[in-house]
């Protein structure tokens, strides 16, 4: 016989009520307490298999009508072992605990010849809105329905614009190791430059350091960008692109100016006169932004801005114009900044 079949018999048996006391929506939560409000029972009950713990619970306020407000039920709890106050004393009010009441007949319960992990009512779940009462006796709460909290507003997430909410690894100095157990941030170093593995490192002012237990993030989207563009070597010149090859050219020198970095190098391609392309030698670092590209051939040299260089001289070359170019920054992950492209 199921459920459906027991509410239209005449003798249905006893329906057992329980509850799940659930903390993981607060932060850095993770308990569940079960709780039997049967007098019934001389021992703890079973069911789904877990186990629910006589307690005196009082419940009222769960009808629902079609119109009109949503249910907002009232749950007392007897302060056995104090333990509603235990609850509160550590965490404050549980305030967006979140509250699942069962209903299901005993011969279901876990044990019995019928057990059943799918026949019982409806499931209703409830969030805790507020603390009315704590005694010694007992503790009082208002709950509310999940599509009715006040004052929450969508997205429920804050949104920051370039402002991360992910936590940073933590350096160890007992082990010498940095501490990941509680990071949501993905970095774990590029093995690369700076200090060796999980470098390179960076204090919460953007600085580099040779330090790792110095190291912080600064919870911008130049932090971000400092770690995982390096990945890619974001800060180097990745190409230079020829515009115009110009003409009369003998053997050119190429160099860089500005850009915020150094150590770019590049040599010429030249054919009957022309510059037909410009090849990479270093790529340098620290570069924020493309550098100009000047060309020169003998004794005299020039320059145009954004990123385009003439020259002429010994070898009598004029008109040649080029553009640099810098890495892709590595895979950011975008989520963290709300203002800068995608959200969670």
């Amino acid at each position: 016989m199921s459920r459906y079949e027991d509410q239209q018999s005449l003798l249905p048996g006893r329906i057992v009520e329980l509850f799940d006391f659930d903390l993981s929506p607060i932060r850095g939560e993770t308990s569940v307490y079960r709780w039997c409000s049967s007098f019934k029972e001389s021992g703890d009950v079973v069911w789904r298999g877990n186990t629910y713990t006589p307690i005196p619970v009082e419940a009222s306020g769960f009808e629902r009508t079609g119109k009109g407000q949503l249910p907002t039920p009232i749950i007392k709890v007897a302060n056995a072992k104090l333990v509603p106050s235990a609850i509160i004393a550590e965490l404050g009010d549980p305030l967006g605990a979140r509250l699942t009441r069962w209903r299901v007949h005993e011969k279901y319960l876990d044990g019995n010849e019928l057990a059943s992990t799918t026949d019982h009512y409806p499931i209703e779940v409830f969030l805790v809105e507020r603390k009315k009462v704590e005694t010694q006796a007992y503790v009082e709460f208002e709950l509310s329905s999940v599509l009715d909290n006040e004052g929450m507003m969508l997205p429920r997430r804050v949104v920051l614009r370039n402002a991360c909410l992910q936590r940073y690894r933590i350096y160890d100095s007992g082990s010498s190791t940095f501490d990941y157990s509680n990071a949501t941030c993905p970095w774990v170093g590029s093995d690369s430059v700076q200090g060796g593995a999980e470098g390179p490192f960076y204090d919460d002012s953007d600085q580099p350091v040779t330090d790792p237990s110095r190291d912080r993030c600064g919870k911008r989207l130049t932090s971000c960008q400092l770690r995982f563009g390096s990945l890619n070597n974001a800060d180097q010149v990745s190409g230079v692109s020829v515009i115009s090859g110009g003409s009369g050219y003998g053997t050119p020198t190429i160099s860089f100016d500005g850009g915020g970095g150094s150590g770019a190098a590049a040599t010429a391609v030249v054919s009957n006169g022309v510059i037909t392309a410009i090849t990479l030698t270093s790529g340098g670092s620290g570069y924020t932004s493309p550098p100009l590209v000047v060309i020169t051939d003998g004794e005299l040299e020039g320059q145009t801005p954004g990123g385009g260089g003439v020259g002429g001289g010994v070898g009598g070359g004029t008109g040649a114009q080029a553009v640099a170019s810098l890495n892709s920054p590595g895979a950011l992950p975008g989520w963290f900044f709300p203002g800068a492209g995608r959200i969670r």
